[in-house]
């Protein structure tokens, strides 16, 4: 008859579960969905950012402008050219060097690494203050340059053209397409469950 032994700390009570789970529980999977989601998003970003810096800042817009008659114009739009280039060539950098960073974040959030749990707050954060920067950007250079090449065309053509007045709008529908996701990864990374599960 084996003697008395009190129950202590650490010790199984005569009640304990003989049945209890032998396997880890799986962790969220938030941190996989967002990888993914982050390589495919950085992926689409860095390659238009690519050609918007080969390009010249001018993109898309410069080779439409180009391949206008060179009566219409013509000069309203190598001065709007020249105006946008090198704002668009930085926004394009910012893009680029946010998107690659974004690629590297995915791959380790699908991994439930600790950095890219941390760093995806921190980049979120960084992504909405260069959004805000590209912003204003857009209304103090790039909406002004569109709007005075729009009113020098108008002049030479005599038609009005609505797309100047509407350059704002473009900036702020285009940033609005950028917004959503650095909010989703600061929420979804400052989650407690989250958090611990970067933290394995």
């Amino acid at each position: 008859m084996q003697p008395y032994q009190p129950m202590g700390p650490g010790q199984p009570g005569p009640y304990a579960n003989p049945y209890a789970n032998p396997y880890p529980q799986m962790p969220p999977s938030g941190p996989r969905t967002l990888g993914t989601l982050s390589i495919v998003f950085g992926a689409i970003v860095v390659a238009f950012s690519f050609f918007g810096v080969i390009g010249g800042g001018t993109g898309l817009s410069g080779m439409m402008l180009r391949g206008l008659p060179h009566s219409t114009g013509a000069s309203a739009m190598k001065d709007y050219l020249d105006a946008i280039q090198l704002p668009q060539v930085i926004q394009a950098l910012v893009f680029l060097v946010m998107s690659i960073w974004l690629i590297v974040l995915g791959v380790g959030q699908r991994r439930y690494r600790a950095w890219a749990g941390r760093q995806s707050v921190l980049w979120g954060v960084i992504g909405l203050i260069a959004l805000v920067g590209v912003f204003v950007m857009h209304l103090l250079v790039i909406a002004p340059a569109t709007e005075r090449m729009m009113a020098e065309i108008a002049h030479q053509t005599g038609k009005s053209n609505p797309i100047g007045s509407m350059a704002g709008v473009f900036a702020i529908l285009g940033i609005a397409f950028y917004v959503p996701y650095p909010i989703i990864l600061i929420v979804a990374f400052r989650k407690p469950a989250i958090a611990a599960a970067m933290r394995t």
